[in-house]
């Protein structure tokens, strides 16, 4: 009578239990490459925008009317004067 009783309470056998965690083990697994597929594209779109930006801010930089005074300070760095750089390295504030 007592073994009766025992089957009738509520709960999970140890067979139900692993087999749920199978099948979410299995839904896991199916579902991980297209996160991770989808976390890829974050990153190409990221990386795209941030390229299409610095495209922008370059066509700005070459339409801005003070450009050649900036590309004069350019070359002269890239001429390697020291006192160019120098003299650069004073005009700008905070650096």
């Amino acid at each position: 009578m007592n073994v009766m009783k025992r089957r009738n309470q509520g709960g999970f056998t140890l067979i139900e239990i692993i087999a749920v965690l199978v099948i979410l083990t299995i839904l896991v697994a199916l579902a991980m490459p297209k996160f991770f597929s989808i976390q890829d594209e974050a990153r190409k779109k990221a990386v795209q925008t941030a390229l299409a930006a610095g495209g922008k801010a370059a066509i700005t930089a070459y339409a801005d009317p003070d450009a050649s005074v900036r590309a004069a300070d350019t070359t002269e760095t890239i001429a390697g004067d020291s006192k160019a750089q120098a003299a650069s390295a004073e005009r700008r504030p905070g650096h």
